[in-house]
């Protein structure tokens, strides 16, 4: 059985990896080279509208942005895709949806569950160049949850332990060992083998319980299927936002549960622990989202 975990792809860039990092409590986007913390990076073009708690991906290579909250209390319905050639954001599909989880499967995206303002859902959609597809539904309805597999998250009323797997092949989702910790808003990541380029574990740390914020974490190993204790993060966080990086991933800002980071840490799979690194974001952020992008006349450092 081959199973498709749900995780961004990377792309190297001459220079270095640079993150796309914007939207939360604001419209602006900035730029952040991950190879050389001192660069000075353009500053893309602000989003057509403040939003919090989109998701995001990849169109045809291009950044993606889905959804959303927009105050003071409309659910954004539109998805807009970023050219960097010209330095503007165009509207590209219609995602209705907050607190939604997305994945990149290259050349289109996949958003899974998430709510609207008295409805949480379980549908799924495929974001692609002929437009909106229908995808399979979750076996349960799921918001702010993770997205490399389904993992955590609430059904609308209390956060939940579940995770699923997704098989592409038969179109089915399958129920796994359920998390230790009952959390919300984590950072999720996988890392690789160096050799083979295979998903061996799946890392879930911070996110939320009760309202808590939560420095803990936990690794899913994907051959024994099962959940061992993993190293806490510095402080904990939550609300922010995760992308795959080398053999492992890199958590993005998030919320202390008093004030917005600016923080990125990577989880170091051989000293098996969480490494703050020299780059920082311009201003710390919360509810955002990241984006791996490749360097452009639009996106350059």
């Amino acid at each position: 059985m081959q199973l498709w975990l749900f995780t961004f792809l990377p792309c190297m860039v001459a220079g270095g990896t640079s993150l796309l990092v914007g939207t939360g409590s604001s419209s602006d986007f900035e730029i952040v080279n991950l190879s050389d913390p001192d660069a000075i990076c353009m500053q893309p073009k602000d989003y057509p509208h403040q939003t919090a708690w989109s998701v995001a991906g990849t169109l045809a290579g291009k950044p993606l942005i889905c959804g959303g909250f927009n105050p003071p209390d409309k659910v954004g319905v539109t998805c807009h895709v970023y050219y960097q050639g010209g330095d503007s954001w165009y509207e590209g599909g219609w995602v209705n949806r907050i607190w939604s989880a997305g994945v990149n499967l290259t050349p289109r995206t996949f958003f899974m569950g998430g709510g609207s303002l008295s409805q949480i859902h379980n549908e799924t959609f495929f974001i692609e160049d002929s437009g909106v597809a229908q995808g399979p539904d979750l076996p349960e309805e799921r918001m702010a949850h993770c997205f490399i597999f389904v993992v955590g998250g609430n059904d609308g009323s209390l956060p939940v332990k579940t995770v699923y797997i997704y098989d592409f092949s038969t179109d089915e989702w399958t129920a796994q060992p359920p998390l230790k910790q009952v959390r919300s808003w984590a950072f999720c990541g996988s890392v690789t083998d160096s050799e083979s380029g295979s998903v061996t574990e799946i890392v879930v740390a911070g996110g939320t319980f009760q309202t808590k914020p939560l420095a803990t974490s936990e690794i899913f190993d994907l051959k024994t299927k099962s959940w061992r204790q993993g190293p806490s993060l510095p402080t904990p966080i939550f609300s922010g936002a995760s992308v795959n990086h080398d053999q492992s991933f890199i958590l993005v800002g998030g919320s202390d549960g008093v004030n917005a980071r600016d923080e990125l840490l990577t989880y170091d799979p051989e000293l098996k622990e969480f490494v703050v690194l020299a780059a920082k974001l311009r201003k710390p952020r919360q509810d955002h989202v990241a984006i791996i992008v490749e360097d452009s006349p639009g996106l350059t450092c």
